[in-house]
C-alpha cells in the first residue's frame, strides 16, 4: 500500500525539476523573438534602403520628364544622348541648349507643316546625313548614296559618342526644318520698303565706345576712326558703312535709328553684338531690300515664329540644376 502510493506520487507527482527549467526558458524564447524580429526588421530596412536608392539615384532620374511639348515628352536620358551628340558636332558641352535644340525640332516637326505647309522629300535627311559623313568629289558633288567609307565614318561617330541612328536623323531634320522655315519667312518679307542708311562702330566694352565717341566729337573722321577700331565687318564695311536698313532688324533700337538727325552720333548702345556708335546720313526713305536685309529680318522673324509656336505647345518645362549634373555625370 505504502509502496503503490509512493509509485503514484513518483508518477502523477509534479516535475519540480522540469517546471523550473521552463520557467526559467521562457524568457530566454522571449529574447530570441525579439533579436530575430529585431533582425528582420534590419534586414527589411536595408533592402527598402537599398532598393530606394536604386529607384532615386539609377531608374528614376534617366526617366525624369524635364520637357512636355504636345503628346511628346522629353527623358533626361534623352538630353543626356542629345548632349553627346552636339559635343560630337561642334565639341561643346551644353546640356541646356541641347534640350531647347530638341525642344525646338519637336516644336518645328509638329508645326510647321500644318502652319507653313512645309513638308520634307523624304530623301532631305538622308542627303544631309551623306554631306555629314562623306567627302566631295573635285567637283565638289557628293556621292548619292553613302559609300563604305562614309558608313564607317557614321559607325565611329556613334561609337565615340554614345548615340544611336535615330537620334542622328532628328538632329539632321531639325536641322533642315529651321533653314526651310527661315526660307519661307524670306518670301514673306515685303520690299521694298522705308529704311535708312547706317553706319556703325562696333567695340567690345562700354569704355570702348566712350573712348569712340570721344574721338568722333573731338573731330576725328568717322571712317577713319571706323577702319581702326570697328569688330563687325560682316554688315559694315571697313569703313563702317552699313547701308539701308529696315525697322526690326534692331527692333530695340528703331525709334532711334528712324528718328534721328542725320549725321549725329548715336550712342554709345549695348547691342547684341557689342558696343555700338552709329549715325544715320540718309531715310527714311522707301528702297528695295538688299539680300542680307532680307536674310535678316526672314531670321528674325523665324525665332519669333518659333518662339510663338514654342509657347503655345510646351506644356510641362523642369530642368534644374540637379538634372544639369545628372546629365554632365552620364556622358560617358
Amino acid at each position: 500500500m505504502r509502496q503503490r502510493r509512493r509509485a503514484q506520487r513518483g508518477h502523477f507527482g509534479p516535475p519540480v525539476v522540469a517546471g523550473t527549467q521552463r520557467g526559467r526558458f521562457e524568457p530566454e524564447k522571449r529574447q530570441q523573438r525579439f533579436l530575430y524580429g529585431g533582425a528582420a526588421v534590419v534586414v527589411v530596412f536595408l533592402v527598402v534602403l537599398l532598393v530606394g536608392g536604386f529607384y532615386l539615384t539609377s531608374f528614376a532620374p534617366p526617366r525624369k520628364t524635364v520637357a512636355k511639348i504636345g503628346d511628346e515628352t522629353v527623358q533626361l536620358r534623352d538630353v543626356a544622348a542629345h548632349t553627346r551628340l552636339i559635343n560630337g558636332f561642334t565639341g561643346q558641352v551644353d546640356p541646356e541648349n541641347a534640350l531647347n535644340l530638341m525642344v525646338r525640332n519637336e516644336v518645328l516637326r509638329q508645326f510647321s507643316g500644318p502652319s507653313l505647309q512645309i513638308a520634307l522629300p523624304s530623301n532631305d535627311v538622308d542627303e544631309a546625313m551623306i554631306r555629314r559623313f562623306e567627302t566631295p568629289n573635285e567637283e565638289g558633288v557628293f556621292p548619292p548614296l553613302m559609300t563604305a567609307i562614309g558608313q564607317e565614318r557614321f559607325q565611329d561617330f556613334k561609337d565615340a559618342f554614345s548615340v544611336d541612328s535615330e537620334e542622328l536623323r532628328g538632329f539632321e531634320e531639325g536641322e533642315l526644318l529651321i533653314r526651310t522655315v527661315e526660307n519661307v519667312m524670306a518670301l514673306l518679307v515685303p520690299s521694298p520698303q522705308s529704311q535708312v542708311f547706317l553706319h556703325w562702330i562696333v567695340v567690345g566694352t562700354p569704355a570702348e565706345g566712350d573712348t569712340v565717341l570721344a574721338r568722333l566729337t573731338g573731330g576725328e573722321v568717322f571712317e577713319e576712326v571706323a577702319a581702326e577700331v570697328n569688330q563687325e565687318l560682316f554688315l559694315a564695311d571697313a569703313n563702317g558703312e552699313v547701308g539701308w536698313m529696315p525697322a526690326k532688324v534692331f527692333p530695340e533700337f528703331d525709334a532711334v535709328f528712324f528718328n534721328a538727325e542725320l549725321e549725329e552720333f548715336i550712342g554709345p548702345l549695348n547691342t547684341s553684338i557689342g558696343t555700338m556708335i552709329a549715325k544715320i546720313t540718309q531715310g527714311p526713305e522707301v528702297q528695295d531690300l538688299s539680300d542680307e536685309m532680307i536674310d535678316l529680318l526672314a531670321a528674325a522673324n523665324r525665332d519669333m515664329w518659333v518662339q510663338s509656336r514654342i509657347d503655345e505647345a510646351v506644356t510641362d518645362f523642369n530642368f534644374d540644376r540637379d538634372d544639369l549634373i545628372w546629365v554632365l555625370d552620364h556622358l560617358n
